[in-house]
């Protein structure tokens, strides 16, 4: 059993493995995601997002209209494979994602106060949690200049979790995302 008693894992008498999970509502797991991001325990963060996925309210989320928006990421557990670029923009404090479904476009933005990294991509949603997505180019922006930083690459985010306000996905290549709704203007 882990320590806040929502997961046990036990063995039958037949050797048959179990793993049960105590039904806690979604707004219980979600408070209990953010202590734990807080906190940074990744075990304990692990353990939410399992739960939060069997417990996802949005039923197609990839086609959800709940995608749209700008998304701040809170969270992220990077793939070993995972490109430089998105390993550091990912521990970056102001990272941001901006989706727009209807028209297919997604932009990450990490906000360095004068400067900004943004990465344009195409989306489209693969099936009900999957969407693909193509990025077409990268660059570092200050103002009016813009560096391009030739990125391009293919692939995927599975929509483990997506309400109002939270969303929890998992990249192609592994990497976990945590990311709260947020009204910021880019």
């Amino acid at each position: 059993m882990n320590e806040d008693a929502t997961l046990r894992i036990a063995r039958g008498n037949k050797g048959t493995l179990f793993v049960l999970a105590k039904d806690l509502p979604v707004e219980d797991l979600k408070g209990q995601l953010m202590a734990a991001i807080e906190q940074q325990d990744e075990t304990k963060i692990l353990s939410m997002v399992a739960l939060m996925e069997q417990s996802n309210p949005t039923p197609r989320p990839a086609k959800s209209r709940l995608v749209s928006g700008t998304w701040r990421l809170l969270w992220s557990q990077q793939a070993e494979d995972a490109s430089p670029l998105q390993k550091w923009g990912s521990s970056q404090s102001r990272n941001y994602q901006v989706i727009d479904a209807k028209a297919g476009t997604l932009e990450n933005v990490v906000d360095l106060g004068l400067t900004k990294v943004r990465a344009q991509a195409t989306c489209k949603a693969l099936s009900d949690v999957r969407t693909d997505v193509a990025i077409s180019g990268a660059g570092l922006v200050t103002g009016p200049v813009r560096v391009p930083l030739g990125v391009q690459g293919t692939g995927y985010v599975d929509w483990l979790y997506l309400d109002e306000g939270l969303r929890i996905t998992r990249g192609s290549k592994g990497s976990l995302f945590v990311h709260v709704k947020d009204d910021v203007k880019l």
